[in-house]
């Protein structure tokens, strides 16, 4: 099951914030069900203005509303605006980016930290370090 939503709204200085969210029910791990917000793109142009905090607390509503806990998979750089909206840093997701005959450029990329963030959220409220802990790590 996939739901998406996409938003427009006008700022008073007339410019149109947008973003788009897609999210799909899912299978994972020892838990149940799942709600992944599978894809939140935010217009460049328009970030910094809540389109993307808007974004992610309709698909934490919409997991509340359906009674499912809400997982993502987070950039470092994205990391602190989930943890605004409820969802906590469960565990790191280690990148696997090595590449025998690598381009320059791969080779540059195999340099970076490209690790990311399992972001987890209960169902019907934000997560609290020391109290929440997903399931699977029971």
């Amino acid at each position: 099951m996939v739901f998406g939503v996409s938003l427009g709204r006008e700022l008073g200085d007339h410019t149109w914030v947008s973003g788009e969210i897609e999210i799909r029910v899912l299978s994972f791990i020892s838990v149940d069900i799942l709600i992944d917000l599978l894809s939140i793109v935010v217009n460049q142009a328009c970030r910094g203005r809540g389109a993307g905090r808007m974004l992610i607390r309709w698909g934490t509503d919409k997991a509340d509303e359906l009674g499912i806990e809400t997982v993502i998979s987070s950039l470092p750089s994205a990391k602190g605006a989930y943890e605004k909206c409820g969802l906590g840093a469960i565990e790191i997701i280690p990148a696997d980016v090595y590449v025998q005959d690598a381009s320059p450029r791969w080779q540059e990329l195999q340099d970076d930290d490209l690790s990311g963030w399992l972001m987890w959220r209960p169902v019907g409220h934000d997560y609290v370090e020391g109290v929440d802990r997903a399931p699977w790590l029971h």
